[in-house]
């Protein structure tokens, strides 16, 4: 009986490996899972491509630089107020003042103003608020700072070339910042996505009907 009893455990577990293995390996209904590789009933079967973002190691564009528009008009505008001043100051009769006059508030609106309208033109409006504030408080702050150098005289003199130095400093330091620091192009976005288009079949939930659908991203 020991001797039966043994072979029967032994049939036993010979069987039940093999038993549950092939409950492991057999195929599932298809009806609960999907295949592998397949889409769901009423899905589409290719997906819509989503788009792609921008690569962020691509070095940025650079920017464009238009500084040397300013200086043309910096070079014209400080011309006719040098002239200007100079036919104020020289003794060239009361027509040669009264032109020298006529043209010092030309050249300071030039100076002051058609590089903010350049800003402006380049589609930089706060860059042009910048520029005006530069030319306007720069060469009045040097004027301010050669006047308190170079007019301190017990005896109450002249103020010398002081002031005047200091206007011109301050001319110069404003135009350089303008033309240094704020004369660039805006940087232009660039696409993060090119075109697509496709076709993608859709069926019914109950699989009778089918249609093709375009898609497309710009």
């Amino acid at each position: 009986m020991k001797r039966i009893a043994a072979a029967c455990a032994l049939v036993v577990c010979g069987t039940a490996g093999p038993a549950s293995a092939q409950a492991v390996n057999t195929p599932r209904d298809s009806t609960h899972t999907p295949a592998k590789g397949t889409s769901p009933i009423g899905a589409s079967v290719n997906a819509v491509p989503q788009p792609r973002e921008k690569d962020a190691s691509a070095p940025p564009s650079p920017r464009v630089w238009y500084g040397g528009e300013v200086l043309v008009v910096d070079a014209v505008s400080l011309s006719v107020l040098g002239l200007g001043f100079g036919l104020s100051l020289a003794d060239g009769g009361r027509a040669a003042r009264d032109t020298g006059a006529a043209l010092v508030p030309i050249g300071g609106l030039g100076y002051a103003l058609a590089p903010a309208a350049i800003h402006v033109l380049h589609g930089r409006p706060t860059a042009a608020l910048k520029s005006v504030c530069l030319r306007s408080a720069l060469p009045v702050f040097g004027l301010w700072i050669g006047r308190e150098e170079g007019c301190q005289k017990p005896d109450g003199g002249k103020c010398g070339a002081g002031p005047m130095l200091g206007f011109a400093a301050g001319i110069a330091l404003a135009s350089l910042l303008d033309v240094s620091l704020l004369s660039y192009e805006r940087p232009s976005a660039e696409k993060s996505q090119a075109a697509q288009f496709g076709i993608s079949p859709f069926f019914s939930v109950d699989g009778t009907r089918g249609e093709l659908r375009a898609y497309g991203t710009l």
